[in-house]
């Protein structure tokens, strides 16, 4: 059967649960849930303390930006490489390069605990929210060469190295953050073929070989705005009681696991 158009949250969090690996029982639920009340994680941390993580910029020499980040007890490992291309722009949009994002994972719906639709349609909810948030922060006008001839043409390609789920949106966001950070475009110029009457693009330091600084690379300047993802758990207990008379605990950057408590 096709997977149902989502309606509501209620549909988001079973597509999560079905995104998960490992399931817990409802004693083990419990269990959590007490720890929860006493401020004990499961894996050291309290309530309002996120996996730890390790980040090395410029780990793909091919790419123009890149990152590679491993977060949590099981060391997931997040990549991201940028890469980039001279085009045309699109008609709609002369002055303003483009921006691809493209998310993978080591596997995608194939195992033996994921439907293959459910996959698919998690990671393109994923790849979607990432390219929302993203894109309507870089400024892509600096993406412009030649207005209405060149631009630059940027494809962020995304990898994880285990099963894909929406817990991982945190550290995949802060891979990607710090990929664009360390963005750097070469110089160029576009100038005039008096032989042909068209316009033509190239690297600075190529075309001003005996000149200094041509070799200064482009950073994009509206990249320090990119967003960072924090993920947020709210679950009824009797730990805190509102005006309403509901019962919420807030537990921050959940894992797998803890997203099973979820409300």
């Amino acid at each position: 059967p096709k997977t149902p158009k989502p309606r509501n949250y209620k549909y988001v969090y079973k597509l999560l649960l079905n995104s998960m690996s490992q399931f817990i029982a409802q004693s083990e639920k419990m269990f959590m849930l007490e720890g929860f009340k006493q401020g004990i994680r499961s894996d050291g941390r309290g309530v309002t303390d996120s996996r730890p993580f390790k980040m090395q910029r410029n780990t793909v020499p091919e790419a123009f930006g890149s990152c590679t980040l491993t977060f949590g007890q099981e060391d997931t490992q997040v990549v991201c490489a940028i890469k980039a291309e001279i085009m045309a722009p699109l008609n709609s949009e002369p002055n303003r390069g483009q921006i691809n994002f493209y998310l993978e994972s080591s596997q995608t719906g194939r195992s033996l605990f994921v439907r293959e639709d459910t996959a698919d349609s998690l990671k393109q909810r994923m790849q979607n929210s990432l390219a929302t948030m993203f894109a309507n922060v870089i400024d892509r006008k600096e993406l412009s060469i030649y207005d209405g001839e060149f631009c630059w043409n940027l494809h962020v390609d995304l990898l994880v190295f285990d099963e894909l789920s929406m817990e991982q949106l945190d550290y995949i966001g802060l891979c990607m953050r710090a990929a664009f950070g360390s963005l750097q475009l070469p110089q160029t110029i576009a100038t005039l073929n008096n032989l042909t009457g068209k316009i033509e693009v190239g690297l600075v330091e190529e075309v001003y070989a005996d000149k200094e600084n041509t070799d200064q690379p482009i950073i994009l300047k509206s990249s320090k705005h990119s967003p960072f993802i924090i993920s947020v758990a709210v679950i009824r207990n009797e730990m805190t009681e509102l005006e309403d008379g509901q019962k919420l605990l807030v537990i921050l950057d959940p894992d797998q696991l803890e997203m099973q408590c979820v409300d």
